[in-house]
This record gives C-alpha cells, sequence and structure tokens, in this order.
C-alpha cells in the first residue's frame, strides 16, 4: 500500500496486485444485485436487440428500465425530449 493512504480506501488496488496475482473473480449478476440504490436505466431499443439490459436490471432489486423505441446508443442520448420525461418521473418517484 503507498505510504501515507488510507487503509480503508481500495481506489486503485487493482493496479496494485503483486505480479502474477489475478483479479477476484466475480459475476455480473453478484455484482449487480448488490447495487440496492434506486437505477434507472435507459437504452435504446437498437443497442440492444437480445435484450441484455432487461436481464442485468432484473438482477438489481430497486432498478427499472426503460426501451426507448426505435433509437441506437448515440441516438438514444442525443433525443433527450423522449429520456428527460422518464428521468424527471424517476426523480419524483425515488427523492423526498
Amino acid at each position: 500500500m503507498d505510504e501515507g493512504a488510507n487503509p480503508g480506501d481500495r481506489r486503485g488496488a487493482i493496479h496494485r496486485l503483486p505480479l502474477g496475482q489475478q483479479r477476484p473473480a466475480w459475476s455480473d449478476s453478484e455484482a449487480l444485485s448488490r447495487v440496492t440504490a434506486p437505477t434507472l436505466v435507459l437504452a435504446g431499443e437498437l443497442e440492444d436487440p437480445e435484450d441484455e439490459t432487461e436481464v442485468a436490471v432484473a438482477w438489481m432489486p430497486n432498478a427499472c428500465w426503460v426501451r426507448l423505441a426505435g433509437l441506437g446508443h448515440l441516438n438514444a442520448f442525443l433525443r433527450s425530449d423522449l429520456a428527460l420525461p422518464h428521468v424527471t418521473e424517476f426523480l419524483a418517484q425515488n427523492t423526498g
């Protein structure tokens, strides 16, 4: 560990693994099931033709997702007129 580093701070720990030591194994389902914060996932229909997003969201206990019809990744990002109403509703339901 770097001198003066906070022992509880794990940022960058993966870069300090001894030579030859591998990263700990983990699975998507295990990692995503630990995401307990309310989570909104927006995805363009064309960026996820195999519905992998739906599977990932199902592993998160407090997640919901919105598929933006007919859009790919970049177009879904650029079409804030379609995304923002979902974000606004999500925030209204999940903030005090």
